[in-house]
């Protein structure tokens, strides 16, 4: 019951936001506003109402002027619409963001993104692929440090590599997830 209030009132205070910082005027606090709104969204399992939030928020951070702030909000979209079943306009979220993460050497984001493309590779039936990018998504949390990431890579890569009908290499990948945790 209190995480349900907590959303409630999150929701309440960044419509609140929203309505002061209109998006004629204040384009950036607005769209702030809308990826916090989606991300809460998400997070409380509403990924259908998530989406116009993030799609405003994605339209709004102009891509040129605030690339990063542009990728973010594409991520976060990606895990709506991945949420909604979109396999292929999530992907296409993932990837941009994956892209630009990579031209301003954002190494843990890139990683994040490139993991959200394991997980579309895994919901479209490409396990194959799926364990190719969860390989390289444990690498790159690896050299940031993240061990937690690290192992969720490896979680996912393992479980991948089964599905691929490669069980040998899923056990390593497995037991490299329990050594992490």
């Amino acid at each position: 019951m209190g995480r349900r209030v907590n959303l409630d009132d999150a929701v309440a205070a960044l419509q609140e936001r929203l309505r002061r910082y209109r998006p004629d005027r204040y384009p950036v606090q607005h769209a702030t506003a809308q990826f916090h709104l989606g991300q809460a969204l998400l997070q409380a399992g509403r990924s259908r109402d998530a989406l116009a939030a993030l799609r405003t928020s994605t339209a709004l951070f102009d891509p040129r002027m605030l690339p990063v702030e542009h990728a973010k909000a594409q991520n976060l979209l990606g895990a709506a619409l991945r949420g909604e079943g979109d396999v292929k306009a999530a992907r296409a979220a993932f990837a941009r963001a994956a892209d630009v993460f990579a031209e301003h050497g954002l190494d843990a984001e890139r990683a994040a993104a490139v993991f959200n493309l394991g997980l579309v590779a895994v919901d479209a039936g490409n396990p194959a692929a799926a364990a190719e990018l969860f390989a390289e998504a444990g690498q790159r949390f690896a050299a940031t440090g993240a061990r937690a990431q690290t192992a969720a890579a490896s979680l996912q890569l393992g479980s991948a590599l089964l599905a691929a009908g490669e069980p040998e290499r899923a056990c390593e990948a497995l037991q490299r997830a329990a050594d992490l945790a």
